[in-house]
C-alpha cells in the first residue's frame, strides 16, 4: 500500500500516513542512504524509529514514525526550567535512545531542544537524524562541517573527528539548558547537574564521559528529592518568588487554624484551613500543567488566568462560609 501524502515540510520532508497511522517521510541523499539503513535495524522507544526505506520516483526517503509533543525549546519557553527530576528522567532517556543509535556506530550530531520531543504519554523521543554519519575512528576529522552552534561540538567544525563524544557533548549543554533556560557559556548551572555538564563539554574528548551509559550511571547517583517539604504545592515550584510566597502563606494559614483551635473554635479552624486549597491552585497550577498538561499545548498566560480563578473562588466561599 502506497503512502498518502498529507502535507508537505520544504523541499525534504512529507506528512504522510499508511494504514490509519501516520509517518515522516524525509528525501534521502545517496550519500545518506547507508545511514538510514543502520538506523532501520535500531529499535528502541526513545527514538523516533526508522520504519521503512522507499523509492517514490527516482528520489529515495527514509520513513520515520510521527511523534505527537512538544519539543523541549518549547517547553521551556511556555514553562520555564525543568525540575531536577524531570531533567534527571529526560537525560537518561536520551541516553537510552542514543545509546541504541551508538551500538550500530551512528553519531547524531544534532542533540538540542528541537529535536527531543516529549510525546503525549510522557515519553522522551529523538528525532531528526538529518546530519548523523557513521563514525569512522580513521578519518582526522569530518569531511562535512554541521552542527548547531552552541550544542555541537568541536570537533564538528573541522577541528577532529566525530564520534560518540560529540553527542555526549550536546547532551552536557543541553542539561544546562533544562536547567537554566541558557546555553553554559550563558550561565553555567550552579545546581546538582554542574559537574555533570562540565565533564561532557570538556574541549578534550579524553576528558569527557567514554559513554553515554556513563552518564546515565552519574544521574543514578543523585537520589530523588526526600524532603517532603519540598514536595508541597507550592513549595515544589520551580520559580523562587512563588515558592517564597506559597512559604509564607502556609505559615499564616497554619497559625491562624492553631489560633482558631486554642479558641475552641474549630469550625473557623476548619474554613481557615480549607483556605489551604488556594495553595494548590494559586502556587501550584503552573507545575500541575508542567506536568501533566503540557502536552495539550496549554499556554502560560490562560494557565495564569485558570489559577487566579480558581484560587479566588476558593478564598471567597472560605471567607463567606458561615452565610452561604
Amino acid at each position: 500500500m502506497l503512502y498518502n501524502i498529507i502535507e508537505k515540510f520544504g523541499d525534504t520532508s512529507l506528512l504522510a500516513e499508511k494504514d490509519g497511522k501516520r509517518y515522516i517521510l524525509k528525501y534521502i541523499q545517496p550519500s545518506e542512504r547507508e545511514v538510514y539503513e543502520k538506523l532501520f535495524t535500531v529499535r528502541n522507544e526513545n527514538i523516533a524509529n526508522i520504519t521503512d526505506i522507499i523509492q517514490m520516483g527516482s528520489r529515495f526517503f527514509a520513513v520515520r514514525e510521527y511523534v505527537r509533543g512538544l519539543p523541549l525549546e518549547e517547553y521551556v519557553f511556555k514553562f520555564g526550567k525543568f525540575s531536577n527530576e524531570d531533567i534527571k528522567k529526560i537525560t537518561a532517556e536520551i541516553c537510552d535512545g542514543l545509546s541504541a543509535v551508538h551500538a550500530v556506530g551512528i553519531v547524531h550530531r544534532d542533540i538540542t531542544p528541537s529535536n527531543i520531543i516529549i510525546d503525549e504519554t510522557g515519553k522522551t523521543k529523538i528525532i531528526d537524524f538529518g546530519i548523523s554519519r557513521i563514525s569512522k575512528p580513521s578519518q582526522s576529522r569530518d569531511t562535512e562541517i554541521l552542527g548547531t552552534a552552541g550544542y555541537a561540538a568541536p570537533e564538528q567544525f573541522g577541528f577532529a573527528q566525530t564520534t560518540q563524544s560529540a553527542d555526549i557533548y550536546s547532551i552536557g549543554v543541553l542539561i544546562n539548558y533544562m536547567a537554566e533556560g541558557v546555553l553554559p557559556g550563558e550561565y553555567l548551572t550552579q545546581g546538582r547537574f554542574r559537574k555533570v555538564v562540565l565533564k561532557c563539554i570538556q574541549m578534550d574528548t579524553k576528558k569527557r564521559y567514554h559513554s553515554v551509559e556513563d552518564i546515565k550511571k552519574e544521574l543514578c547517583v543523585y537520589k530523588s528529592e526526600k524532603n517532603f517539604l519540598k514536595k508541597l504545592p507550592g513549595i515544589r515550584n520551580r520559580y523562587k518568588p512563588i515558592r517564597i510566597l506559597a512559604s509564607v502563606y502556609y505559615i499564616f494559614i497554619l497559625l491562624d487554624v492553631a489560633l482558631a483551635v486554642l479558641k475552641g473554635d474549630y469550625l473557623s479552624a476548619f474554613t481557615t484551613a480549607f483556605m489551604l486549597l488556594a495553595v494548590l491552585v494559586a502556587f501550584d497550577f503552573d507545575y500541575i500543567v508542567h506536568r501533566n498538561l503540557g502536552r495539550l499545548g496549554v499556554s502560560r498566560r490562560i494557565s495564569t488566568a485558570l489559577c487566579i480563578s480558581l484560587a479566588y473562588i476558593i478564598l471567597f466561599i472560605s471567607a463567606n462560609y458561615n452565610t452561604l
